[in-house]
């Protein structure tokens, strides 16, 4: 459990940051999680992302299935988690939480 503590923590930070830079441009960020996941398809990380990111672009059909990977991959993974983790800016993490909870990610 504190290997995938761990890992959520890595993608909550990656997604914040990615989100803060590309903000405008969600599909540079899908790109980028598609090519990690092109190598490791169970990339906790990538998966968050791109949940987030389909989210960020309401891709609907989309959203659905990387929320369904991420599951997958972290039965146990729920957004109240996400509410626990440090960020330095706290706007980041509430974006963050929203964007799982519209592609449909279990509280």
């Amino acid at each position: 459990m504190e290997q995938l503590a761990t890992t959520i923590v890595a993608a909550v930070i990656d997604c914040a940051n990615l989100k803060a830079v590309t903000a405008k441009d969600t599909e540079f960020v899908v790109q980028l999680k598609i090519r990690v996941l092109k190598r490791n398809p169970d990339d906790f990380v990538a998966r968050i992302g791109l949940a987030s990111s389909y989210s960020m672009g309401g891709r609907a059909k989309k959203v659905r299935a990387a929320a369904a990977e991420v599951i997958r991959i972290a039965p146990k993974f729920s957004v109240e988690y996400v509410k626990t983790l440090p960020f330095k800016n706290i706007a980041d993490r509430e974006l963050l939480i929203d964007d799982l909870r519209k592609a449909g990610l279990p509280e």
